[in-house]
C-alpha cells in the first residue's frame, strides 16, 4: 500500500510544480523526500484590484445590454417597408441587435 500512496504523492507534486503559488523544496539526503507547500498570499491591493475588475466587467455588461435593448427597441419600431429597405426581416432583429451590442459570434 505504501507504494500506491507514494506514487500518488509524487504525481501530485509533479502537477503542483506547474502552479506559480507552489514552492518545491528538494533535498539531497536519501532519507528525506521532496516536499511541496502551497502559498497564496494576497495583499489588500490585490483584493481591491479584483473587486475593481469585477465592477468594471459589470459596468461593461450593463452598457452592452443597454445598447442591445435600445437597438432592438428602435428596430422594432420600424415598419415592414423600412426594414425591407434595410434588407432586414423582423425575424432578424434580435440577431442584429445582439451583434451590434456584443459583436459577431465566432
Amino acid at each position: 500500500m505504501h507504494l500506491l500512496h507514494s506514487g500518488i504523492a509524487l504525481l501530485f507534486v509533479v502537477h503542483l510544480q506547474k502552479d506559480p503559488h507552489v514552492r518545491v523544496i528538494e533535498t539531497h539526503n536519501e532519507h528525506e523526500a521532496t516536499m511541496a507547500y502551497v502559498t497564496q498570499n494576497q495583499t489588500a491591493g490585490a483584493t481591491f484590484a479584483k473587486a475593481a475588475g469585477l465592477v468594471e466587467r459589470m459596468r461593461t455588461a450593463w452598457t452592452q445590454y443597454r445598447v442591445y435593448r435600445t437597438t432592438l427597441n428602435e428596430l422594432q419600431e420600424l415598419s415592414a417597408r423600412e426594414l425591407d429597405d434595410l434588407g432586414l426581416h423582423r425575424s432578424m432583429l434580435r440577431q442584429v441587435a445582439h451583434e451590434t451590442a456584443y459583436g459577431k459570434a465566432h
